[in-house]
């Protein structure tokens, strides 16, 4: 069974920045969360953990991570192609 990437890295999001409130797709990374690169990465390690990715082996660059949609879209890819070659 595959986990809900999208549901996991909303509720990451909301832990770090101690969010209540709905967290949409849409929002902007440092805009609308505050986010910056080093948050982003802390985020990232922890989502590396919780769902076993392994992102040092792939090309993930924080240059096309604009929005939490497109967080959950490098997520959901390095996912897949580790269960790929599993």
């Amino acid at each position: 069974m595959h986990p809900d990437v999208e549901t996991i890295v909303i509720g990451r999001f909301q832990d770090y920045l101690g969010m209540t409130d709905e967290l949409l797709p849409e929002s902007d990374l440092l805009t609308n969360l505050g986010l910056d690169s080093v948050g982003l990465v802390t985020i990232l390690l922890d989502l590396a953990d919780v769902l076993n990715l392994n992102l040092a082996s792939t090309r993930v660059t924080l240059g096309g991570m604009y929005t939490v949609a497109d967080v959950i879209r490098v997520v959901r890819a390095v996912y897949e192609e580790g269960t790929q070659t599993r």
